[in-house]
């Protein structure tokens, strides 16, 4: 099944602009033709999951504007959703990053633990019992990044996009300083 949806894209390129992620970093590994193309190393054999496949999967917002901007209807869609289930089923992450993972997966959909893990939070950040860097396997590369292209936006006069912006202002709102 994977593979016919993979065969469908052509490496056009017209979702590139339209993926955050490439936008931010224009990484090619980190569009959704460069995960197609490791989706397909990886049924290939030629390719197994390792930290730095499994970051390339991780990192897709799941915003699917790929999927509007596809002239060939790659359903990219389904492809991450398969994707990111055989790496949960054949990829073992470090214990920090399962740690956070399951307390993330535990409190974001429940509108009741959310509510209190944000009445906690400033406790945490007063007894420093968070890590320094809470984004480190999750985005400290794309929040720097977005530091960046705040500033150069600024800079050239323009202002930054809204992605951007959010992406920026998070360790903010989460009480952290970055250095940049």
């Amino acid at each position: 099944m994977i593979r016919e949806l993979t065969a469908d894209c052509v490496h056009c390129g017209f979702c590139l602009p339209t993926c955050p992620t490439y936008v931010l970093w224009n990484e090619e590994m980190d569009s959704p033709r460069g995960r197609i193309h490791l989706m397909d190393a990886r049924l290939d054999g030629t390719l197994s999951l390792n930290a730095t496949v499994t970051t390339h999967f991780d990192r897709c917002l799941g915003c699917m504007a790929c999927v509007s901007a596809c002239p060939s209807g790659v359903k990219y869609d389904r492809l991450i959703e398969v994707t990111r289930s055989a790496v949960e089923r054949e990829y073992r992450r470090p214990r920090g990053e399962r740690l956070v993972r399951s307390l993330l997966f535990a409190t974001l959909p429940y509108r009741r633990r959310l509510r209190w893990a944000l009445r906690l939070a400033p406790v945490g950040r007063r007894q420093r019992i968070l890590p320094p860097e809470p984004f480190r396997f999750i985005g400290a590369r794309m929040v720097r990044e977005a530091l960046i292209r705040e500033d150069d936006a600024h800079d050239a006069g323009r202002r930054p996009g809204l992605l951007v912006r959010l992406i920026a202002r998070l360790p903010r709102l989460l009480g952290y300083r970055l250095g940049h």
